[in-house]
């Protein structure tokens, strides 16, 4: 008589079978979009919870980016100010010299952001760039220091909009580096 000997598996040993044996049959099944793309949409649309390490992972792949963007964002703000000063602003009393401590202001908030990723730096940026938009709209406005300024000049228009973007993504940027910790 021959025995036969039955042996109990676990869940583990039974779904890295199952996966063992159904991962290459499922990635041929797959459309063809998401096998050259290389996403399972079914990953998007599981019911099963993803890690916590993944989403802190995530989590802080986003804030990293975000950080470079924003720093990126100041740094434009700093060169256009620097240049409108260069180009002619430095003429104007007051607010020239206020156009260069502008544009090194936002460049050494730059640095700092990439250097010290510390939530009161986002605040010090948000800040800033408030006080910048502020200004400037004011000048476009009623005037400051007894200057006015127009929005057919030069870089206005684009100044409104990146200090705009800027001042929106590192409020989002503090938020999330808050949240983390």
């Amino acid at each position: 008589r021959a025995m036969v000997a039955t042996t109990t598996l676990t869940t583990t040993e039974v779904r890295a079978m199952e996966t063992a044996g159904t991962s290459d049959d499922d990635r041929s099944r797959r459309p063809l979009v998401d096998r050259l793309v290389g996403l399972d949409i079914r990953r998007f649309v599981s019911f099963r919870r993803t890690s916590v390490r993944q989403h802190e992972r995530s989590a802080m792949i986003a804030a990293a980016a975000l950080r470079v963007l924003c720093a990126g964002l100041l740094v434009w703000v700093g060169v256009i100010h620097i240049h409108v000063w260069a180009t002619g602003y430095r003429h104007i009393p007051t607010n020239g010299p206020l156009f260069l401590v502008d544009g090194v202001a936002a460049l050494c908030l730059a640095a700092a952001l990439l250097v010290l990723p510390r939530p009161v730096i986002g605040l010090l940026g948000t800040g800033f760039l408030l006080a910048t938009l502020g200004a400037l709209v004011i000048s476009i406005n009623i005037g400051l220091f007894g200057f006015m300024e127009s929005l057919s000049a030069s870089f206005v228009q684009l100044s409104l909009v990146i200090e705009s973007v800027a001042t929106l993504a590192l409020i989002g940027w503090t938020g999330l580096t808050v949240a983390r910790r």
